[in-house]
């Protein structure tokens, strides 16, 4: 199998979510003697299905091909930098190590028969209009997703809340003692930075203007909720912290992921057998969110660090060590019965 080397040449080719065309192509080429599917999902993106209908259980392997745009201080974030163990590129751990890992998986155990599904996803790092688009055909008896976890399995995420947060002020004469929305929200973001909460609660946006010299009578932020109880209470709490506030569910174009955990099936067991260190929990949401609904989802995927921040890097040895404990779990179950 070509892991690295089909990772250092994913890691070349621009595809921030929503604008995966040319990885697209690229892969739809690479997959070519296992008749890929473009599922188109807009005008600007798609999915690619691959399918083995061999023996065994089904196996699906699900990745998603985007990543987030280049932050700030990048330097040549497509050129991807060997240094040491350590591969250096935009996504290389978030999560093109694991896509180039899922598809030469899939590759390998497709020529020796397996009954496999390979779904690679589009927008997975904005509203994971990949996913949803596909959710209504997946099926299997366990998907694995390689997001970096650092070699630890992970059977359990939280869910995602996204919430408009609208402060209202009296306003005013801007040189003149008056109420600003402003101010109002300054204090209010001081406020949640003390709250404890299950899980986290993270500010994404504030936006405010004034009407010439004047007191802001009103300001808004965006905040991010990530829970792992359905029946979150943060709307309660938010709105105790101040009377000037309104809350919104901010309008996206996909559900909210909930959370899950996934049961410890047969083949669950059999592959945490195989695994080298303890179960972990995630503390973000992904595509695996909404797999969970459809099948027993379980994250395995190596080592990383600075995701979505300049300097992204994937370990090479930790790439080498999640691909074994996928390949010795995968000759086990497929070994009998070919």
């Amino acid at each position: 199998m070509n892991i690295e080397g089909l990772l250092l040449e994913l890691l070349r080719i621009p595809s921030p979510m929503g604008e995966e065309n040319e990885k697209i192509a690229f892969l739809e080429n690479y997959l070519s003697d296992y008749s890929p599917e473009i599922e188109k999902v807009s005008d600007s993106t798609a999915n690619i299905w691959c399918r083995s209908e061999g023996k065994g259980p089904h196996i699906v392997f699900c990745a998603h091909m985007d990543t987030v745009p280049p932050a700030p201080g990048w330097n040549n974030p497509h050129s991807p930098l060997l240094d040491g163990d350590n591969i250096i590129a935009l996504g290389s751990a978030d999560m093109q190590a694991g896509l180039a890992l899922s598809i030469e998986l899939f590759k390998h155990y497709s020529d020796l028969g397996a009954n496999l599904t390979l779904l690679l996803t589009c927008d997975e790092e904005g509203w994971c209009r990949g996913i949803n688009h596909a959710l209504n055909r997946i099926e299997g008896d366990l998907c694995f997703i390689p997001e970096p976890s650092s070699e630890a399995p992970v059977l359990k995420a939280p869910g995602r809340s996204l919430y408009e947060v609208t402060i209202t002020a009296r306003g005013g004469h801007a040189t003149e003692p008056g109420t600003s929305a402003l101010v109002e929200a300054s204090n209010l973001i001081l406020n949640l930075e003390k709250l404890e909460v299950d899980g986290s609660l993270a500010i994404l946006s504030l936006h405010s203007d004034s009407l010439g010299l004047t007191h802001p009578q009103e300001a808004k932020l965006i905040l991010d909720r990530h829970h792992y109880n359905e029946s979150d209470n943060i709307k309660e709490t938010l709105l105790s912290l101040s009377d000037s506030i309104s809350i919104t569910d901010y309008e996206r174009p996909t559900p909210s992921p909930k959370p899950y955990s996934t049961p410890e099936t047969d083949l669950v067991k059999k592959f945490l057998s195989y695994c080298t260190k303890e179960q972990e929990t995630t503390t973000s949401v992904g595509d695996f969110n909404f797999v969970a609904t459809k099948m027993p989802t379980v994250i395995l995927g190596p080592e990383g660090g600075n995701w979505h921040a300049p300097g992204e890097w994937v370990s090479r040895s930790s790439i080498e060590c999640v691909s074994q404990i996928y390949v010795d779990f995968m000759n086990e179950i497929y070994s009998v019965r070919f």
